[in-house]
């Protein structure tokens, strides 16, 4: 029964770890997708899709994986 547990445990994480990689593929893909630029701006990243961040849409972050979520946010809420 112990044993058991221990698998569970373990599958659990296991699980978790699946689902944390298959949603930061999937944060990534639209920044994958348009070709923004990442890149460091200053003490935080930036994801920038456009000439410039007045008139693209922009993302900061204190690593890449967060200025792409922030990016991700701001493209959807971007209007045309």
């Amino acid at each position: 029964m112990e044993n058991l547990l221990l698998n569970s445990h373990e599958s659990n994480a296991l699980y978790n770890q699946m689902a944390s990689i298959i949603t930061q593929e999937s944060d990534f893909s639209l920044v994958s997708q348009l070709k923004a630029r990442v890149f460091p701006d200053g003490n935080q990243w930036c994801v920038l899709y456009g000439d410039n961040i007045q008139e693209g849409v922009c993302g900061f972050g204190d690593t890449p994986y967060l200025a792409v979520v922030d990016f991700n946010n701001q493209w959807y809420k971007s209007k045309p």
